[in-house]
């Protein structure tokens, strides 16, 4: 499992300054930071928590589903013994202030096995080490697109204060800006493709095997 400071290392050597003459360990958590930032906007992580209903009641508390950012869809009534169900039985729901969901069901609930509520929800996504994280939850894709947004900013600051000298990389600040610009553009379009995968995964209908 790839964990924050393999990440920091990593963009550490692709810059060309493993002992971080130029970047500070600091300076490098900032913009990986930033990377990871940008990459859950485009690409949040789906997934799944299952409500037991309660007879008679709309509202339910969802504060305290970890990592929440956003409900994609309520699924009631909820039957795991058929998990399949097709189409699924997608509610319409409102979200309230206090974090709480309201279930908008043409029935009552009845508070049993058989019409429990299956909330499809976005998080953000962890990285061991970072922010009292014990997981990682990106691919080796989705990394890898963190660190080289991570070069790219960290490259594209430091070429403006090294005008006219060579920088302890080896590198101009000419050709730290164009390989800063390389990075900027492969990020850029990487986020993009993350996006368009998000917007195929956001669709409730695909999300029978978001983890619960």
């Amino acid at each position: 499992m790839t964990t924050w400071n393999d990440l920091i290392t990593q963009v550490a050597q692709d810059l060309r300054d493993p002992t971080h003459v130029v970047w500070t360990v600091s300076e490098l958590e900032g913009y990986l930071a930033s990377a990871l930032a940008a990459l859950q906007r485009h690409m949040p992580r789906f997934c799944a928590t299952v409500l037991a209903s309660q007879a008679g009641v709309y509202t339910y508390d969802i504060s305290s589903i970890d990592g929440l950012l956003d409900v994609v869809a309520v699924w009631y009534p909820w039957d795991p013994s058929q998990p399949q169900m097709d189409p699924p039985p997608v509610c319409p729901h409102a979200i309230l202030e206090d974090g709480a969901v309201t279930i908008l069901a043409t029935e009552t609930p009845r508070g049993t096995d058989q019409d429990q509520l299956r909330v499809l929800y976005t998080a953000a996504h962890t990285i061991s080490g970072y922010g009292g994280a014990v997981e990682t939850t990106l691919d080796a894709w989705a990394l890898s697109l963190v660190a080289l947004g991570a070069c790219g900013w960290a490259a594209l600051s430091r070429q403006v204060g090294e005008i006219g000298a060579v920088t302890p990389t080896g590198r101009t600040p000419a050709e730290l800006a164009a390989y800063g610009e390389i990075c900027r553009r492969g990020f850029a379009y990487g986020l993009e493709q993350a996006r368009r995968l998000s917007l195929s995964r956001h669709d409730a209908r695909v999300m029978r095997e978001a983890t619960v």
